[in-house]
């Protein structure tokens, strides 16, 4: 006899209508639960943006109700201009994920592992940077001594990236507007301590 999942023994025995509504809710809850963080570690950068932060949150009950059983990133109404503490300040365009790149809850992991590690004078390098939220949080960590070289491919991103970059005053970044894609490659990574 094979081991089957839960999920599978569950799927199997829950009507699907049930399956559908637990998945709903589940999902749907999610997506507002989200904006508690959000709001808890986002700021706006002025009132205004406060308020675009604000009145966001307060739209996403209504706005979750689209595709209720597909991802969906947080919305936000307007373009707004945050400060995430401790990482730095960002551009958010509405209708993106730009909003979702910045939060540090999304990959505690990944914040932790840079602060622990990455060292003033250090080179960092971010492949696939997307709006540079870890090129900046990296920037600052290792200092005017240190490098910062991002990688993105996509050109409507790579502004964004180039936009955060001076918008954080960081004088340490070098962006690469190319993908590694292509060609085969070998990355080695050399750790010292």
């Amino acid at each position: 006899m094979s081991k089957r999942s839960l999920y599978t023994i569950i799927k199997e025995r829950i009507p699907k209508p049930v399956r559908f509504t637990l998945r709903f809710c589940l999902n749907y809850s999610s997506r507002i639960g989200r904006w508690f963080i959000i709001l808890w570690q986002i700021r706006g950068l002025t009132g205004r943006d406060q308020l675009t932060l604000f009145f966001s949150a307060l739209a996403s009950p209504l706005i979750s109700f689209s595709e209720p059983l597909k991802w969906q990133d947080p919305f936000l109404l307007a373009d707004v201009k945050v400060n995430v503490p401790s990482v730095g300040r960002f551009h958010l365009r509405q209708k993106t994920d730009d909003l979702w790149h910045v939060l540090p809850w999304r990959e505690k992991a990944i914040f932790k592992a840079i602060s622990k590690y990455l060292r003033p004078g250090d080179v960092f390098i971010d492949a696939g940077a997307n709006i540079g939220v870890y090129t900046v949080f990296a920037a600052k960590i290792v200092g005017p001594s240190g490098r910062v070289i991002s990688v993105e491919m996509m050109p409507n991103t790579a502004k964004q990236l180039e936009q955060h970059i001076y918008f954080n005053g960081l004088k340490n970044v070098t962006i690469v507007k190319n993908a590694n894609s292509g060609k085969k490659k070998a990355l080695f990574f050399i750790f010292q301590q």
